[in-house]
């Protein structure tokens, strides 16, 4: 007798049920002992998802009976947490007194209590840990008294962690280490732990990836058997030709990043003489050498996702196959699949076809070299001139389907990436921002619309394969976006529903003011995050009604997923997927979860990089301006170093209230007013790198600013 997830929700969710322990509920559901070991685990995974509650004395019931949650927790710098429920629910605000022995990234089952935060969120209280995180920790070592203990870098640990015994020699006050948690108490050396590994001194900038790597527990290393089975891979073409379009003879190159490791992605274009485009997106076939279950795949499976890093990638595949073998290097044959894509002379998609391929690359260019071509340069090293005429037509085109994502309602965020230059020895050099060029938007084009015909190749052959959703913003989150709107006088409709195209509008009229960035960012955090699932919700952001990632295999698992999925419905086998909504989904779920640890990770790397190059300005004063409130103080975007820091408010000579409708803080006395955009004169007074943080003095109007004391690390 199989009892499957849905028959004991169903069962649960009855109305006659009473609640039950394991033992009884198995027995009213009829389980037989053979099945009960996989009964029970099937039970456990209900509850680790939040579907179903331990309650009282051990006995299951759903979450709704008792109004209670199960979600993981994140903990915030300011000590308090927040649960994450259901993609669409607000989180569950826990203030720090009813944290418990909860740490961040614990599992928790939270009761909530009825009452509402000051945000809106619905408070509670975590009444049990229903799993826990690994207890193993990076921070600094530090003596007190007769105590040692380890600081933890992570805002989530907001207790230090006391050791048992003394540490070895080699373990120096305020070197990084490891430290492994024993034991969980309450009060302030509740934490005990022990270490397990000594990083090292934290003034070396070298030491930067190892504490990465240790604190977000990045495999770097490969098995031997993924590392044999990438020796292993080679191309043999006289097998592969017969089963493939042979595409050798079309004109296809690169564009990439100065910086790019990798290359898994071609483009070329044709021209015919009724003005129709054929544009071809031509994808390195990574499935070919990464066979499903094999040692390579469930390491990549495991990684979910390569890591980019200023100075480093901890890729998702070993180098043998990323940035040799599947990369698309020029003048070599590659196989890849291909997307051919026919659109009008408008840029209007007519059709498209799907093809295992065989191609050769004529070229490996960088971002700066097309960006010259088209603005008329003469001095553009290598061979691009040789493309002129493709990248020109590329180029229209390109511009052509911008165009028509705009007219359907897409966003387009008006954003600088941070851009960190640093030196052989991982010293940071330079601060600003990446130019956003027209050669960017090409390749990204290209790439969305790819992408886009995949995924209708997919939803109309009704394929289980991954799809990228991105649902709209919250209630809470369009209301905030109204109140901000309504502040610096430009029209949001406030309604419960937001379309694309509506956010697109208010974006459109904010072009051109000072403040736009600043706007932009704050849009953007009230979006809801991307991820993917084998449902399709479609895409808000791109205003699109199917969207996957298929263009980066060699760095991205979901996409390595659908390559397999397609190439099975190319090769003519009939769908051979296994549960397919359940496998799918789950994965999906994985895959998510690891790349918003990756995003972090390398968003960490930059924060760091940024605050050791900002500690030799502590005492210099620069120009900046607003670029959020709270009713603390304010933050501040320094110079065109695109790092922010915080003015706190009681360094100032007046009371400032917080106008929370509009975004603002005003003097109580002098009126003055700080809001998004506000032009300031600060100086750095502080910086804080475990925490990346940075403290700021502002100089008043008519006064000359003193300087502040270097910020006390932890």
């Amino acid at each position: 007798m199989e009892i499957s997830r849905e028959k004991i929700l169903a069962y649960i969710n009855t109305s006659n049920y009473r609640p039950g322990k394991m033992k009884e509920l198995a027995r009213a559901m009829g389980v037989p002992q053979s099945r009960y070991r996989d009964f029970r685990r099937t039970v456990k995974e209900l509850v680790g998802e939040g579907l179903l509650v331990r309650g009282h004395h051990n006995r299951y019931l759903a979450p709704s009976a008792i109004k209670q949650v199960v979600g993981r927790l994140k903990i915030h710098r300011r000590g308090f947490g927040l649960v994450s429920q259901k993609e669409g629910v607000a989180d569950v605000f826990i203030s720090d007194r009813d944290l418990g022995e909860a740490l961040d990234g614990d599992l928790v089952r939270v009761a909530l209590t009825g009452s509402l935060s000051e945000r809106g969120e619905p408070r509670g209280r975590i009444v049990e840990i229903v799993e826990k995180v690994p207890g193993k920790f990076v921070g600094t070592y530090q003596i007190r008294g007769r105590r040692h203990l380890i600081s933890p870098d992570d805002v989530g640990i907001n207790r230090d962690i006391y050791l048992n015994g003394l540490p070895g020699e080699e373990l120096r006050e305020g070197y990084k280490a490891v430290v492994r948690i024993v034991e969980r108490a309450r009060g302030y050396d509740g934490l005990k732990g022990e270490v397990i590994e000594v990083l090292g001194d934290p003034e070396d900038p070298r030491l930067d990836f190892l504490t990465l790597v240790r604190r977000f527990g990045f495999l770097v290393d490969y098995c031997e058997e993924a590392e044999a089975e990438a020796k292993e891979a080679k191309i043999d073409l006289a097998r592969e030709l017969p089963q493939r379009e042979d595409l050798r003879g079309l004109i296809c190159f690169t564009i990439d990043p100065d910086e790019a490791r990798d290359f898994d992605d071609a483009v070329s274009i044709e021209r015919g003489d009724n003005g129709e485009y054929l544009l071809g997106v031509h994808i390195a076939d990574v499935s070919h050498f990464v066979v499903e279950g094999s040692a390579l795949d469930r390491e990549a499976r495991e990684r979910g996702t390569s890591v980019y890093l200023l100075d480093r990638v901890i890729h998702m595949l070993p180098s043998r196959l990323s940035v040799e073998i599947c990369t698309l290097a020029p003048g070599e044959d590659r196989l890849a699949i291909s997307v051919l894509i026919k659109l009008d002379a408008e840029g209007r998609l007519l059709d498209y076809r799907l093809s295992k391929s065989v191609i050769r690359s004529a070229g490996c260019f960088s971002y700066g070299q097309v960006q010259s071509l088209l603005d008329g340069g003469e001095d553009l090293g290598g061979s691009v001139e040789d493309f002129c005429e493709d990248l020109k037509q590329m180029h229209v085109l390109a511009t052509l389907r911008t165009q028509i994502r705009s007219q359907r309602g897409a966003l387009d965020f008006d954003m600088d990436q941070p851009l960190v230059e640093v030196d052989t020895d991982s010293n940071p050099i330079a601060l600003g921002s990446y130019p956003r060029w027209d050669s960017h938007r090409l390749i990204e084009e290209f790439m969305l619309l790819a992408n886009e015909c995949v995924a209708d190749f997919a939803l109309r052959r009704e394929i289980p394969v991954l799809y990228r959703i991105h649902r709209p913003p919250s209630i809470n989150s369009l209301r905030e976006l109204a109140s901000l709107a309504s502040s610096i006088r430009v029209e949001l409709d406030s309604r419960d529903e937001l379309r694309p195209g509506d956010l697109q509008r208010f974006l459109t009229q904010i072009k051109g003011r000072k403040d736009s960035v600043l706007i932009n960012k704050f849009v953007l955090r009230a979006m809801t995050r991307a991820e993917y699932s084998s449902e399709v919700t479609g895409h808000f952001g791109l205003a699109s009604r199917s969207y996957l990632h298929f263009t980066s295999p060699i760095r991205r698992y979901p996409d390595l997923w659908v390559h397999r999925v397609i190439k099975e419905v190319l090769a003519g086998e009939k769908n051979k997927r296994r549960s397919v909504q359940t496998d799918v989904q789950k994965l999906g779920q994985w895959t998510s979860a690891r790349e918003r640890r990756a995003e972090e990770a390398e968003r960490r790397y930059i924060k760091t990089k940024q605050m050791r190059y900002m500690e030799r300005h502590i005492g210099d004063q620069f120009p900046g301006q607003v670029s959020g409130v709270l009713r603390g103080g304010f933050f501040v975007e320094v110079g065109s170093f695109k790092v922010d820091g915080f003015c706190f408010l009681r360094d100032l000579d007046d009371y400032f209230e917080l106008d929370q409708n509009r975004h603002r803080l005003v003097g109580r006395r002098s009126r003055r007013v700080f809001q998004p955009g506000t032009p300031v004169q600060v100086i750095i007074a502080g910086v804080d790198r475990d925490a990346g943080e940075m403290d700021l003095l502002l100089v008043e109007t008519g006064r000359s600013g003193k300087k502040g004391k270097q910020r006390k690390r932890r």
